[in-house]
């Protein structure tokens, strides 16, 4: 330590920075910030760098929320979310409707303490109430992995339209979608009104994930697989105009489909001739929305997007 006294407090800061990244015990990067003010500053940096709310830690969030003069929480960048509110549309209490949103106060104060937000993942209840509350991170967000399916936030009239949610995607350049595709004749994005209106907000994404919920036996029977890959086909390309690389990833429990389903996705790309359409199986038997599976695939961060075999090679 004596040693260590005596070098530049750069380069002490430095040494803090390094031993805090390749760590990953917060408890002990919290300890840092007893040390020194000059520590402190550095270890708090990357302990709220990122951060995973449930319900574990909301409550205390919260708390922190609404009394922080140091404003610890704009420094998050990377928040995901294990944790949603039960939502009862015909109950009044704590959610609020306002011009098609819906929203929960109870969290409010710490949805708009975290303005410096640029990395995303949660259900579409959650982002919706985030990005009603804190109009920052619309101009900001870079990535967004939303846990549930496009048919619940993008289709069903019986629940609020996500127009908050949309907004964040203005500027997102990496999106995570669920389709369902188990109801026949049910279109997974919506009607051409509904695509039309996603569409409006989604230019900029650049890199899809996008996880294929499907019935057991469903994509057994090859009328149905015609269907599905003429409606993957013709609508994914036009809610995504700019993507660079679409990633397929199937979701369920039959091999059958899922050996039918990788053969129809090859022959498209294929056909089309398009090296941008990949397939990542490396999840396919996974428990269908398990928490604790999609919490650890958005925590990959960017490396989500990268993964899959390239269906076709020019």
């Amino acid at each position: 330590m004596d040693i260590l006294s005596r070098l530049p407090l750069e380069l002490i800061l430095l040494v803090v920075e390094q031993a805090c990244i390749t760590s990953g015990r917060t408890d002990w990067i919290a300890s840092l910030c007893l040390v020194s003010k000059s520590v402190q500053s550095v270890a708090t940096t990357i302990l709220y760098e990122c951060v995973h709310i449930h319900h574990g830690n909301i409550g205390r969030l919260t708390a922190l929320s609404c009394d922080d003069p140091r404003q610890r929480l704009a420094l998050v960048h990377e928040l995901f979310i294990d944790f949603n509110p039960v939502y009862k549309w015909s109950h009044v209490g704590a959610l609020t409707h306002d011009d098609a949103c819906a929203f929960d106060d109870t969290y409010s104060s710490l949805w708009r303490a975290l303005t410096g937000v640029r990395v995303l993942s949660g259900t579409s209840g959650i982002i919706e109430d985030i990005a009603h509350r804190n109009p920052h991170i619309r101009q900001q967000l870079k990535s967004l992995f939303i846990r549930d399916r496009v048919l619940w936030w993008n289709q069903f009239e019986l629940l609020p339209r996500r127009r908050c949610m949309k907004s964040l995607m203005h500027s997102v350049t990496h999106l995570h979608i669920v389709l369902h595709v188990i109801y026949p004749k049910t279109p997974f994005l919506g009607d051409d009104v509904q695509i039309a209106v996603l569409r409006e907000t989604t230019s900029v994404v650049q890199f899809v994930v996008v996880d294929i919920w499907y019935g057991d036996l469903w994509f057994e029977r090859r009328p149905d697989v015609a269907e599905h890959i003429e409606e993957i086909r013709t609508t994914l390309p036009i809610v995504f105009p700019n993507f660079q690389r679409l990633v397929l990833r199937l979701r369920g429990t039959s091999e059958k489909s899922a050996l039918v389903l990788r053969e129809a996705y090859t022959a498209w790309a294929v056909e089309t001739r398009d090296g941008r359409i990949f397939l990542d199986e490396s999840n396919i038997f996974d428990k269908r929305f398990n928490a604790k599976v999609d919490m650890g695939m958005a925590r990959k961060g960017y490396a989500l997007w990268d993964r899959g075999q390239q269906l076709w090679r020019g």
